[in-house]
């Protein structure tokens, strides 16, 4: 038997058949509906349904936003305001008959580390997801740290920036990909095609475009300062990186480039962030869905 593990994001909804091996088969994505729950909703049970004629032990899901693992309530709005206060666990165990579990992206990705991936061995660490929002995890002890209101991980919403007139700026605003496609989009003249993707701000970079220039630049330098923070929050012995940006070849690299500038402009502790990329890359959700599922299952067993 397998799980039937649907990862949901901002762009996409990838799904795929999960075993209790952590291999997966049968994976796929569809655009996600942004507009309003019920053309979500609607993609969802199609995922489902296309599924039902095989041998499923459930459903696991991964929530981009706060979600209350237990009852299902999704609390936050993460990249889809639609989904605030929305019991989707409960209306796929109603629809589909089966076990359903949901967890936060963040929290899935690093499960998925902890389990089989980059963390088997940590006992202590932080992951980080770069996508549409900033998000990510806290492992203490190989377990999940959800916090007293379950928003822990939810390095997004932390303050970056004040500019001079006392504008505050969090960390999703400044450094996710969607943030570097907005300030490109911002600064191009209309003889150039607004990017679509994180890629194409990359390609515009690399033929010298100054303002996709700035941008990437301004994009690592805050991801830099918001993983130098984590470091002296939480002090895990490895921080991953996540999310389909972070499989560029020189991400790491130039984050390391942006930790040397600062160091050379503030005073700084003695520990720099270990920084490593997530193992099971943009396929974490999904496996650590799956490992979230299992868990959750056998406790109950």
């Amino acid at each position: 038997m397998s799980i039937l593990a649907i990862d949901i994001g901002g762009t996409n909804i990838k799904y795929a058949l999960v075993n209790r091996d952590g291999g997966l088969n049968q994976e796929g994505r569809v655009p996600t509906p942004n507009a309003e729950w019920d053309s979500f909703l609607k993609q969802i049970l199609e995922i489902v349904k296309k599924f039902e004629s095989h041998e499923l032990e459930g459903i696991a899901l991964s929530i981009p936003a706060p979600v209350d693992p237990v009852s299902g309530t999704i609390l936050g709005d993460g990249s889809m305001p639609f989904l605030r206060g929305r019991q989707l666990k409960t209306v796929l165990c109603q629809s589909s008959g089966l076990p359903v579990s949901c967890e936060n992206d963040g929290n899935c990705a690093a499960l998925a580390e902890v389990w089989k991936g980059a963390a088997e061995h940590s006992d202590h660490m932080l992951l980080m997801v770069c996508g549409t929002g900033i998000g990510g995890a806290l492992v203490h002890q190989r377990k999940i740290i959800s916090g007293h209101n379950l928003v822990a991980g939810e390095f997004g919403y932390g303050i970056l920036m004040a500019n001079s007139e006392g504008q505050l700026s969090n960390w999703s605003a400044l450094a996710s990909t969607r943030a570097l496609i907005k300030s490109v989009e911002q600064g191009l003249g209309e003889e150039i095609p607004v990017p679509q993707s994180g890629e194409a701000v990359f390609e515009l970079e690399a033929q010298g475009n100054p303002v996709a220039v700035k941008a990437v630049d301004n994009f690592y330098r805050y991801n830099a300062i918001g993983l130098l923070n984590l470091q002296y929050i939480y002090d895990p012995e490895l921080i991953l990186l996540g999310g389909a940006i972070s499989e560029r070849p020189d991400f790491i690299q130039r984050i390391e480039q942006k930790l040397d500038e600062i160091f050379g402009e503030v005073e700084h502790g003695p520990i720099r962030p270990n920084l490593k990329r997530c193992q099971f890359l943009n396929k974490a959700n999904l496996v650590g869905a799956a490992y979230h599922f299992i868990s959750s299952r056998d406790k109950e067993a």
